[in-house]
């Protein structure tokens, strides 16, 4: 019942982390490999635990801490709207939430890799692979969700039947299908889009976005369409997509503005505890610059070199 779902959940969260602590750090040696100066526990010393590292942390955590707990606001709003409806909706939207975060397992899980991938290469002053990781992230998503939105429209029914075996609930899942898929996948995509956003070190910028998705966009959304058009579940749901779909296109707006030089430079700026050194952004293009002039003259032999003459010489 309810009164275990704490102790159940604390359980898990503190066993996991020990087990992760356990296989990664003390079996496999992953803190070593990674700080191979250190001498502390795992390879980690206390060393490493400065002053401006921890303001550096705090400016990327505050932020995204913040923007989780303005999420769980904004769905305990638009859970209000539900309730107020009747106990079978309420009943029905409750279920269905727990089916909307049973599909984050997979874009989670897709955007929590990607989110590595993404912060590496930075870290590795790579920006182009960076972006690239972005894309080849964004595609899969969209394959996921295609496959979850197909799921939701073709057997809703069997979905509830995991929560319920009442026929009226059932049937209301039934009829509210469309809206559940609208709302599950542009949800989805949100939480894509934040985490991508979140790995290149831009979490003001996803905190903001959700307040104005959360409370000038989803909730008002879901409030209109409840009280001037239809007092319905299918009128929740619509009102939540419209919101992440605002949400989404603002995500959106901001990656594909990001100046993926400048954001190599914060990296390594926050790795040395925001000292900021003088042509950091400029160091990703000057060493490709630099590799082009190295690598190009020995792929390129002389003409004569085809015909038996000696290959041209590398420049200096």
């Amino acid at each position: 019942g309810f009164p275990a779902c704490p102790i159940v959940t604390s359980a898990v969260e503190w066993l996991q982390l020990l087990a992760l602590a356990g296989l990664f750090c003390l079996c496999l040696g992953y803190g070593r490999q990674g700080w191979p100066q250190a001498v502390g526990w795992c390879g980690v010393s206390p060393a490493f635990v400065t002053k401006s590292r921890v303001r550096e942390y705090l400016k990327l955590y505050v932020p995204a801490a913040l923007s989780i707990a303005s999420d769980f606001w904004r769905m305990s709003a638009v859970g209000a709207f539900a309730a107020s409806l009747s106990t079978l909706d309420l009943a029905v939207f409750t279920a269905s939430y727990r089916v909307m975060w049973i599909s984050l397992v997979l874009t989670g899980s897709l955007t929590g890799g990607v989110g590595i991938k993404v912060a590496q290469a930075l870290g590795a002053s790579r920006p182009h692979d960076a972006r690239r990781c972005v894309v080849a992230g964004l595609g899969l998503a969209c394959v996921a969700l295609a496959a979850v939105a197909a799921l939701i429209l073709a057997a809703p029914r069997p979905l509830a039947a995991i929560f319920s075996s009442d026929a009226s609930v059932l049937d209301a899942f039934v009829r509210a299908r469309l809206g559940l898929c609208l709302a599950t996948i542009s949800m989805n995509l949100a939480v894509v889009l934040e985490g991508l956003l979140m790995a290149t070190g831009r979490t003001r910028a996803v905190l903001l976005a959700g307040l104005v998705g959360s409370w000038a966009g989803q909730v008002p959304a879901v409030a209109l369409l409840v009280v001037y058009w239809r007092r319905s579940l299918g009128a929740v749901y619509y009102g939540v997509a419209v919101g992440y779909a605002l949400l989404c296109a603002i995500l959106a707006l901001a990656l594909s503005r990001l100046d993926w030089d400048l954001l190599v430079a914060e990296a390594l700026a926050r790795a040395n505890g925001g000292e900021v050194c003088r042509g950091t952004a400029e160091a990703p293009r000057e060493a490709q610059g630099a590799q082009a002039a190295t690598v190009e003259p020995r792929r390129a032999p002389a003409r004569g070199a085809e015909g038996g003459g000696e290959e041209a010489a590398p420049a200096n």
